[in-house]
């Protein structure tokens, strides 16, 4: 008989002898089982019984596993599911996991990966008032991890982090390059279980393809020429930890049928090897491309691309979160007083121009920018004379050149060269009347709440154009 402070799973499924398997399986774990045949008989048991966990077959008669996740949402139940899926119904598993299932397992399921994925169900459940705390935080703090912002778009991403850090989902991580997307990684990593273990990178787009298999998997001695001993590949050495395949648009296709193994199977073979090795991984994947339109192409795999978009966190480039540009030069500018320590500020002048530029290399353009103006400076504050040429020829140039500020017919729709417009417009208003929000509503004719939400709006902060000794 199971102690009453065994964890208490309840297990879903039509087919008599799966049942009776699954509840021999998690019996012998430690769990204390209940059972119901489909989704209907789980919700009339849950009125009376509360269960931690809960493994749900995804096709049944009368109530299927994707109606019973939609009811559980309904119900507000903490009760964490997870499905089981035949291999021809991953893309319905996948998306029940965006409607809120924890894990989901390929039948026939063993022992050991459905204890697993329960035990670790179960840690997730004590992990979820700690990362409540969390995602309490980033609502009022601009930084999480080396992520820095306090946009709508940004807080977002906090918040889906915060979110899906805990579980074992794998994630897609989308943008433009440099818009931070391993430092996302790198934030799942840190607040996931797997916090302690090895955080391994891959960059897809610079290892050569006639090495990658290698690098990843390792090889045995002799198996090609040059190959003199044994080698752990990176998978077998990031066991238990996370793996980060950046650029993973870039991986070839013979690749990426190997890696869709690895996430099915959990499996890999060594290069010059027979027998497969297990491994137990967390992925992560960045991309700056559009997968779904490689898909079609024929360019990436549809599957491995459901099993990397279970969840997709899309990081927004600068130019559309430019109230987080003065919080990231000044992060900047505080990594680099090591080595500049006279450094305390830039100049108005200087922000004026941040905040003008369109930022094509996003955050790491921005960055490199800080670091070049603080090699160069030779006063306390960042002049706008020590930028990078692009961002000073760009706001020489103004607002009415062609080439710097407004956009080409083809390259914009109205709506967005609209807002460009409107924006260059309030930034020189400001600019002009030094941050003083009445005398620059005055001067366009509107309201002081008009313009001030206008502003909001165009993602710019009062603050930032307002002078104190021309520093700030």
């Amino acid at each position: 008989m199971e102690s009453q402070t065994s964890p208490r799973v309840l297990v879903v499924d039509d087919e008599p002898k799966v049942l009776e398997a699954l509840v021999h399986i998690l019996g012998a774990g430690g769990y204390a089982c209940q059972t119901a045949s489909n989704g209907e008989e789980a919700l009339a048991l849950l009125t009376t019984a509360d269960v931690e966990i809960i493994v749900c077959d995804l096709k049944m008669p009368k109530m299927g596993g994707m109606e019973l996740i939609r009811a559980l949402a309904k119900t507000k139940s903490r009760s964490i599911v997870i499905i089981l899926t035949g291999h021809g119904d991953i893309d319905q598993a996948v998306e029940a996991t965006r409607l809120g299932a924890y894990d989901f397992l390929s039948k026939p399921v063993s022992s050991a990966h459905l204890l697993i994925s329960v035990a670790r169900a179960l840690e997730y459940r004590r992990l979820e008032i700690q990362n409540t705390r969390l995602t309490r935080q980033i609502a009022y703090r601009p930084t999480l991890g080396g992520l820095v912002g306090e946009s709508a778009p940004m807080l977002e991403v906090f918040r889906l982090i915060a979110q899906v850090a805990p579980t074992d989902i794998s994630i897609l991580v989308t943008g433009e390059t440099g818009t931070g997307k391993e430092e996302v990684a790198r934030a799942i990593h840190r607040h996931s279980l797997r916090h302690d273990k090895r955080f391994s990178v891959v960059d897809c787009a610079a290892i050569p393809e006639n090495l990658l298999e290698s690098i990843l998997f390792g090889h045995k001695k002799g198996a090609f020429t040059g190959a003199e001993r044994n080698n752990i590949g990176l998978l077998a050495h990031s066991d238990g930890g996370t793996v980060f395949f950046d650029e993973i648009g870039d991986l070839p296709l013979l690749m990426q049928s190997k890696l869709l193994r690895v996430l099915q199977e959990r499996t890999f073979t060594p290069v010059g090897d027979v027998n497969p090795m297990s491994v137990d991984i967390r992925v992560v994947a960045a991309t700056n491309r559009n997968l779904q339109e490689d898909v079609r192409e024929g360019r990436f795999r549809e599957d491995l691309f459901f099993r990397l978009n279970v969840l997709n966190i899309h990081i927004p480039p600068l130019r559309d979160r430019r109230s987080d540009i003065s919080l990231l030069a000044f992060h900047f500018l505080e990594q680099f007083m090591d080595r500049f320590p006279h450094l305390t500020a830039f100049t108005q002048e200087t922000i004026s121009a941040f905040l003008r530029y369109n930022w094509p290399g996003n955050v790491r353009e921005l960055r490199n920018a800080v670091e070049r103006a603080a090699s160069l400076s030779i006063t306390d504050a960042l002049q706008f004379d020590d930028l990078p040429d692009a961002i000073r020829e760009f706001c020489v140039a103004g607002p009415t050149s062609a080439t710097a500020a407004l956009p080409t017919p083809t390259g914009e729709n109205l709506v967005t060269f609209r807002s460009r417009a409107e924006r260059e417009y309030l930034i020189s208003l400001m600019i002009q009347h030094q941050g003083n929000i009445s005398h620059a509503a005055q001067s366009a004719g509107t309201a002081r709440n008009t313009f001030y939400k206008m502003l909001r709006d165009a993602g710019l902060r009062v603050e930032d154009f307002r002078k104190s000794n021309q520093e700030i």
